[in-house]
């Protein structure tokens, strides 16, 4: 898919690699449902959870992403960047309204390289995401798995993004929602209490 311009996704708000990963997330999830091959249609799935226990509170956007790459990244030392697959072809337009700057702890997005799709964009945000603290793995997974007797390999992104619930109901714009505090949100409950809510915006 087409990749929004630089200018459109400064105006909308995507200032750091957390919003650059779910606003791909959601354009491909939207383009994808176009397609009349199923399989394309599920390759984006994505939920809402919040967790609660005892004193803590999290709230966090899963992604999972399922991309191929042709084979051809063998033989260009497994670069996967530069030969993921373009699924479904075309551009959608994105209708929110603009959010306010990030705040508190986010990785501030720098420019991509020239000419990516917008698998490939999301792909580069979760690199970027990984490489700028291994530890992040914990909420970035990306596992490429070469096998079979097909022309493609096949990569499954796994994401947590934290987020704002409050944020989120007050703005209705998922983007807005993410670097919207200064931490990771924390709510007091009672000891008794515990929430494991997936809140599906998926079929």
């Amino acid at each position: 898919m087409i990749l929004p311009s630089l200018a459109l996704r400064n105006s909308y708000g995507i200032d750091s690699f957390q919003r650059a990963i779910v606003f791909s997330a959601l354009l491909l999830r939207y383009g994808y449902s176009f397609s009349d091959d199923r399989l394309i249609k599920d390759a984006v799935q994505l939920s809402l959870a919040i967790a609660g226990s005892g004193d803590r509170f999290t709230q966090f956007v899963n992604l999972r992403v399922g991309l191929q790459v042709s084979n051809t990244a063998l033989n260009s030392g497994a670069n996967l960047l530069t030969n993921i697959i373009e699924r479904f072809g075309g551009s959608v337009d994105w209708t929110a309204d603009d959010a306010e700057p990030s705040i508190g702890d986010f990785l501030p997005i720098t420019a991509e390289p020239s000419g990516l799709t917008l698998e490939q964009y999301f792909y580069w945000a979760c690199q970027q995401l990984l490489a700028d603290d291994v530890e992040n793995y914990k909420r970035v997974q990306i596992t490429p798995t070469f096998k079979g007797i097909t022309d493609t390999v096949t990569i499954d992104c796994t994401v947590s993004i934290p987020f704002n619930y409050t944020t989120y109901l007050q703005t209705n714009n998922l983007i807005s929602a993410i670097g919207a505090t200064e931490e990771e949100e924390e709510v007091g409950f009672g000891d008794e209490t515990q929430l494991n809510d997936n809140l599906q915006l998926t079929d």
